[in-house]
């Protein structure tokens, strides 16, 4: 999106996160939320349970967490916030990299783990389809 404003390719894009872009102006066009989510029903004991233990941001590295590509403005805002909390982030299971918010919505859907996505999960909660 920012290479497309920079090449006058759009003449206007919306992204997400603390991003800063030469030759590009950027402002915030409204605030956002970021929440950690998981599936409403997990059947996998195991993963339930880890879930059920997070108390803090520590607590995650206990998690396979559903990861945005490297580059991504959701990333790159959860990667500052848990280095400002203490958390290694290269401590943190990061074997689920997807690159759309569709494919974290699937993957949080098939109770795969818990990710963090931005406001765009407000429906997926409101069906009951995950939890925050």
């Amino acid at each position: 999106m920012l290479d497309d404003l920079r090449k006058n390719r759009v003449g206007l894009g919306l992204v997400e996160g603390h991003q800063r872009s030469p030759g590009v102006r950027l402002e915030q066009f409204m605030p956002d939320e970021i929440v950690p989510v998981f599936a409403a029903r997990i059947s996998d004991p195991k993963l339930r349970r880890a879930i059920e233990r997070v108390k803090c941001a520590r607590d995650l590295e206990a998690l396979p967490l559903i990861w945005r590509e490297s580059g991504a403005g959701t990333r790159a805002v959860l990667e500052s916030v848990f280095k400002d909390c203490g958390v290694n982030v290269r401590k943190l299971d990061q074997q689920f990299e997807v690159g759309s918010t569709d494919a974290v919505k699937a993957l949080v859907i098939a109770s795969v783990s818990a990710s963090f996505p931005f406001g765009t999960f407000n429906r997926n909660l409101a069906w009951g389809w995950c939890n925050k």
